[in-house]
């Protein structure tokens, strides 16, 4: 909003109020976005609605999503809406085609529903590709369809209980041109229903147990150990130290291949 705040402050001789630099012939927009273009201080979106029209000539239509979600994030039109609107039905034919196979009925038109769904699908880019949903960046959110609805129940979840298992010393979600601390507020802990979370804490290897493996045993713990940090580590270095019962270790990336993948270019149709 500040950058339209801004531009808005240049051709309004002496506002005297926010209300007032949204003010444009007399009549008050509803956001600086909207004052900015009528007075025909942003760009208009002709590029990029020439850029989707090129792409609709040959590209399938989850590649069309894939562009319009780049255009979107990263190149900031001015009214991403009616590019939506225009390019929408193009964006919605695999959609379609897939439900004409699962339903068997070639006459079904596009529709609300599978609108929705494309937009679901457009939400899951532009959280990779920007870490914001669609109404952050001027496009309508889809309506998701939630277990509360699913099972008519107001609860978390719909009420219904959610196993999630998962390793809290395994790396952070990967976000592309993020900050750290985009990756941390990615997390589940950051999430709104972790308070809802109960953490069941599994203390058995069952594997090394129903094996009977001391090694495999001692090797289990080495691991935890090492994701709770209590493995030993090179001052100088910064890098881990282990022992060699722990593991064996290589010089080179060449040998560490071979040592892993031995003498892969006459093995690898080898299935045995």
């Amino acid at each position: 909003m500040f950058l339209f705040t801004t531009a808005t402050i240049w051709p309004v001789c002496g506002p005297t109020s926010f209300q007032h630099l949204r003010t444009v012939d007399g009549e008050l927009c509803g956001f600086y976005r909207e004052a900015c273009q009528r007075l025909q201080l942003l760009e208009n979106d002709d590029h990029w609605d020439q850029t989707l029209n090129d792409a609709v000539i040959s590209s399938h239509a989850h590649q069309i999503r894939t562009l319009f979600s780049i255009i979107i994030c990263i190149c900031f039109p001015s009214n991403p809406i009616d590019l939506w609107i225009k390019y929408k039905d193009y964006m919605c034919d695999d959609i379609l085609y897939q439900i004409w196979n699962r339903m068997g009925n070639p006459n079904i038109q596009i529709n609300e529903e599978i609108y929705n769904e494309a937009l679901i699908s457009i939400v899951d880019m532009f959280l990779m590709m920007s870490n914001k949903l669609l109404i952050q960046l001027g496009l309508i959110a889809p309506n998701h369809r939630t277990l509360k609805d699913l099972r008519s129940n107001h609860n978390q979840f719909g009420g219904a209980m959610i196993l999630l298992a998962g390793d809290f010393r395994q790396t952070l979600p990967v976000i592309p041109r993020s900050t750290p601390a985009d990756e941390l507020n990615a997390c589940l802990k950051s999430s709104n229903l972790w308070k809802y979370v109960k953490v069941l804490h599994l203390s058995k290897n069952m594997l090394v147990e129903l094996q009977n493996d001391q090694s495999g045993n001692i090797f289990s713990k080495q691991l935890i150990d090492i994701g709770n940090g209590k493995f030993p580590i090179d001052m100088l270095t910064g890098c881990i130290n282990f022992s060699r019962s722990f593991c064996q270790l290589t010089r080179s990336k060449d040998e560490l291949i071979q040592k892993v993948f031995p003498d892969v270019a006459r093995n690898y149709r080898n299935h045995d």
